[in-house]
């Protein structure tokens, strides 16, 4: 810290790790400064709660109201996640690994980012974001999202990520904050969760978002094994590495989403879901009359789903999604399921618990209270028979599915 302070003090400068295992509190980086990792470096964090007390207890390594800021590799930062037993803390007392707050030309490359205990690398309200080449490792702790994504003007590009929780993750959590201008391109993306998420955490508007050419894996390593947790059940998820819904689209919290395009990604394994788009009011941080969900093109997708849920887009009888293009898309489901009946309205709390299940009445597409949903040549092969549509529409408006086939 001593090295990094005296930089930003001299204008700025390179502070650099050469090889080995260096443990230490919790670190702030300023205006200026680059903190270099060289190759068999590894910084990691010590693991007494009075470690985080230069940053609150909130991060491992802090970047806050800071101008012109990196982290670059080869080396690893390493959250020791693996020391803590699960449960050890509440999830929300866990702190992230590398948190950017209210900054501006922030950049993470060629770096390793492993055993987190929260989220790994999270550009809160920054502008100007680059995060290329970065390597993401985290399972072995709850809420471990890849990237978390609340900020304007960034790219994501050619990282490898691995997580229990959300891989690449866009939120809003300030009703008075706008994220917008973020593409993700060219990463491989494995999750326990979700792979790529637009919420939970949406009080405030998330526009022009571009992910394309992606590839979704299974993790090599489950959580939910080791020991095997009651959601696994809850959620009908397999003992084996798997991940919940490949694209989804939750706007929960009253905040806006507009023009959406994600496009050519492939779903190799390990997805349970392939798209689910849903517009709800999780009470009480719904803001009313301000909830949005329009203006998404998902295109160009090719994949497979682990479960029998269909994919799904939905709103409620007060708010409903708009204009929804799916062009171009071939998915392989897991079928055999049976007419089901209602599906419930708003789980508890506005949860999404329900989607995991096979409650859906069609084995393909299930639409409900959404308006202008558009099929250009969806093609859905089942590879079990299965006595449910292939698409059901329930309360909706300018539904065009003539694109849409079984084969």
């Amino acid at each position: 810290q001593a090295r990094i302070d005296a930089a930003a003090k001299a204008g700025g400068g390179v502070v650099e790790l050469a090889a080995g295992t260096h443990v230490t509190d919790a670190l702030v980086l300023k205006s200026g400064v680059t903190l270099r990792l060289a190759e068999g470096a590894v910084l990691r964090a010590k693991t007494t709660s009075a470690a985080y007390a230069p940053t609150e207890g909130h991060a491992f390594i802090l970047t806050e109201h800071a101008d012109n800021v990196a982290i670059e590799g080869p080396g690893v930062i390493d959250g020791a996640g693996d020391a803590f037993p699960d449960g050890s803390l509440e999830v929300y007392q866990q702190p992230r690994l590398v948190w950017f707050r209210d900054s501006r030309n922030v950049r993470v490359e060629n770096v390793t980012l492993r055993n987190g205990r929260r989220w790994s690398c999270y550009f809160d309200r920054c502008d100007g974001v680059v995060a290329r080449k970065v390597t993401i490792r985290s399972t072995r702790q709850r809420c471990c999202d890849g990237f978390d994504l609340e900020c304007r003007h960034a790219l994501v590009e050619d990282c490898d990520i691995e997580t229990h929780d959300d891989a690449i993750c866009f939120k809003n959590r300030s009703s008075d904050y706008t994220a917008c201008d973020i593409e993700v391109r060219n990463c491989r993306v494995a999750s326990n969760s979700n792979f790529i998420k637009v919420g939970t955490e949406t009080l405030g508007t998330i526009r022009d978002i571009r992910v394309h050419h992606c590839d979704l894996h299974a993790t090599t390593h489950s959580f939910y094994q080791t020991p095997k947790q009651p959601w696994c059940e809850e959620y009908a998820l397999q003992p084996d590495p798997i991940g919940m819904a490949g694209i989804t689209l939750q706007m929960n919290d009253g905040g806006i989403l507009e023009n959406v395009h994600v496009h050519d990604i492939e779903m190799a394994d390990g997805v349970s879901v392939p798209i689910t788009i849903r517009l709800s009011e999780r009470k009480p941080r719904v803001m009313p009359g301000r909830s949005a969900l329009r203006n998404v093109l998902i295109e160009n997708v090719r994949g497979r789903a682990m479960i029998r849920p269909a994919s799904s887009v939905m709103g409620t009888k007060s708010i409903r999604p708009a204009h929804i293009v799916f062009r171009n898309i071939d998915l392989d489901v897991e079928a055999g399921g049976w007419p089901s009946g209602p599906v419930p309205e708003l789980e508890p709390g506005g949860e999404l618990k329900g989607i995991w299940h096979s409650i859906f009445p069609s084995f393909g597409f299930y639409l409900r209270h959404a308006d202008d949903v558009r099929f250009e040549n969806v093609r859905i092969h089942p590879r079990n028979r299965d006595k449910r549509d292939l698409l059901k529409v329930v309360d909706c408006t300018d539904v065009d599915a003539s694109g849409l086939t079984e084969y």
